[in-house]
């Protein structure tokens, strides 16, 4: 038997939200599915809520075939996570820092899993009394973010390379050991599928280890702070027709200055298409105040190798950036080379356009 225990899943949610009051009104803002079941339940609550507890949402974790493993290896199946996320209503309760060993240290339970089809994840609703996470509530009224941690039990995982099966990580294979999340040179990433989960924890945690819970939180506060602009038509945004689309607003470059420089371009990339040399740079140098809306820039073709910045992109952050709307090219912006860019930026460009595809001169789309 081999436990396991990984966190919320970032890509998709902010940790908790608080659904105590007006719950469906908070998810609908967040633009995400709620199942059924789950709508029912909160709708339940919020008829007849018990003010001596906190209920709130997580999003616990997403189909491997979808989101790929998550940041320690693991990976769980869409068929799977059907079949046995009941198990958290079953076994689990909420626990600070994976202290389960003893029942009597849960600090709340779980009142319901669902398997969220459209968005290939399991959501659940949990219930605390308030005297017991008072200081988390606090936290998360101020704007703060409770992190979250699931833990589950498997009779054995299974190397997706060779095939391996291990009871325990001391029979792990080569692969398992020392390659964990490699990519192979035939595509094939190394990591542990995990069949027949028993889900028997949550936990919350003082810092979570992936970044994106955070970066998607600051991007729904960017998205209501400019849903002024939600009537702009696309093709009324951009003031050059050669430019293609907007200039990236510099609150989007801020707002994912928490991902790796890998995991920001990669997700950007993944939200708006390819890049100019300038959002290139401050994605890069983490510096939103490079964006030069008032140039079109591009950098001379050369060639060079097929390398482009390693990272994996956040598709739930790429959607949320992808509905934001960007700042407008300058009417009378000229076609400008990139010379703000050093000699490394330029070659580094350089990659990440030939990385994704053959491409002119200059760099418009």
């Amino acid at each position: 038997m081999i436990y396991k225990n990984f966190d919320s899943f970032g890509d998709t949610e902010t940790g908790f939200i608080d659904i105590s009051s007006n719950g469906l009104n908070k998810l609908a803002r967040l633009d995400t599915h709620v199942p059924e079941k789950l709508a029912h339940l909160i709708q339940d609550i919020e008829r007849n809520p018990d003010p001596n507890y906190a209920y709130l949402y997580d999003r616990a974790l997403g189909a491997g075939e979808v989101y790929g493993p998550n940041n320690n290896g693991d990976w769980f199946g869409r068929d799977e996570l059907k079949a046995h996320h009941e198990s958290f209503e079953k076994h689990a309760h909420l626990f600070r820092h994976h202290q389960n060993k003893d029942p009597r240290n849960a600090i709340g339970d779980v009142m319901a899993s669902a398997y969220n089809d459209p968005m290939d994840v399991v959501d659940l609703i949990v219930r605390a009394p308030r005297e017991k996470i008072a200081a988390d509530l606090k936290k998360f009224a101020s704007g703060g973010m409770i992190s979250t941690s699931m833990g589950a039990k498997v009779k054995h995982d299974v190397c997706s390379i060779c095939g391996n099966q291990a009871n325990t990580r001391m029979s792990y294979c080569n692969h398992l050991r020392g390659m964990m999340l490699k990519v192979l040179s035939d595509g094939r990433q190394v990591y542990a599928k995990n069949p027949k989960p028993r889900f028997v924890d949550i936990s919350i945690v003082v810092i979570a280890a992936d970044p994106a819970s955070t970066v998607l939180r600051k991007v729904a506060s960017l998205q209501n702070n400019i849903s002024k602009l939600a009537d702009i038509k696309k093709e009324d945004v951009g003031g050059n027709v050669a430019e293609g689309r907007s200039v990236l607003r510099p609150e989007v470059i801020s707002a994912t200055n928490d991902l790796s420089r890998g995991e920001a371009l990669q997700t950007i990339h993944e939200a708006v298409g390819v890049l100019r040399p300038d959002e290139f740079q401050a994605i890069m140098q983490k510096d939103a105040s490079l964006i030069r809306p008032d140039i079109i820039p591009y950098v001379d073709y050369r060639m060079t190798e097929r390398t482009g910045i390693q990272g994996r992109p956040l598709y739930k952050l790429a959607n949320a950036i992808g509905g934001i709307y960007g700042t407008p090219v300058k009417e009378g912006a000229k076609l400008t080379p990139a010379n703000f860019l050093t000699e490394h930026e330029k070659y580094a460009y350089l990659q990440y356009r030939h990385s994704i595809g053959e491409f002119s001169r200059v760099f418009l789309r």
